[in-house]
């Protein structure tokens, strides 16, 4: 049984061109690569509770309120949690090593360009990634299925406090895909648009292209809401006159 934290090294390691499989021996790691790429299944990404860190890329464990993946170090960070379940576990580590196949340094750029920018293309890019991970191995579905209840569970996205109707676009969209429709979440024609937009999205152009949209979406309605605010206390005050 291959451990969820060597296949994640592997993985990382694999998608980076200047990565070497350092600390394996050659015939254990083609043996390790060859096993994951036959079975294609999330059944044998099980936890060892032993994870490495190396400087061509690894995973480690840290103090962070969630997981996270470094493009340029091919680092995969694991937040330790007191209470996280091996589903849990198991839904982060697929998720984040689905950013170390499929998301590119191309996807830098925009955020370089206008910092706003990094949510909107964070929120797209994990519904990009998921789907993605879920084609290749179809095995994660059942993971990060019973990953997100448990978490919704636990009102991890605080879906209890919100106010969701006055979220922007983008917010609704992360709930949408993360804690599932029945969490509340509406949308409006012309915003469906841009959800089904997200389900479709096969590459990072097109997740740029539709987080540059939504932004400037965004803030149109903000404009909007911001005049009709306004226009609604000029009449209270002539009425009051």
């Amino acid at each position: 049984q291959i451990g969820v934290d060597q296949i994640a090294v592997d993985v990382i390691r694999r998608t980076n061109k200047s990565c070497s499989t350092v600390n394996l021996d050659r015939p254990t790691a083609k043996a390790r690569i060859r096993s994951w790429e036959r079975h294609r299944s999330w059944s044998n990404f099980k936890s060892s509770g032993s994870w490495e860190v190396t400087p061509v890329g690894g995973v480690r464990r840290a103090r962070t309120q969630t997981a996270s993946f470094d493009i340029k170090s091919r680092v995969l960070t694991l937040p330790t949690w007191k209470d996280m379940s091996p589903v849990v576990e198991g839904m982060l580590v697929g998720h984040e090593v689905g950013h170390a196949l499929y998301t590119t340094e191309e996807y830098l750029k925009p955020i370089q360009e206008n910092p706003k920018m990094m949510s909107y293309l964070n929120i797209l890019e994990d519904v990009r990634i998921e789907k993605l991970m879920k084609r290749k191995y179809p095995g994660i579905r059942k993971t990060m299925a019973e990953g997100y209840k448990e978490l919704n569970e636990k009102d991890f996205f605080g879906v209890k406090k919100a106010d969701i109707d006055s979220m922007l676009l983008i917010d609704k969209i992360n709930l949408y895909f993360k804690a599932g429709y029945n969490c509340g979440v509406k949308f409006s024609i012309g915003e469906k648009n841009f959800v089904d937009r997200a389900e479709r999205a096969e590459t990072v152009e097109e997740v740029v292209s539709l987080a540059n949209d939504i932004y400037a979406y965004s803030r149109e309605e903000m404009v909007k809401k911001f005049e009709t605010q306004l226009q609604e206390q000029l009449q209270e005050m002539e009425s009051d006159s």
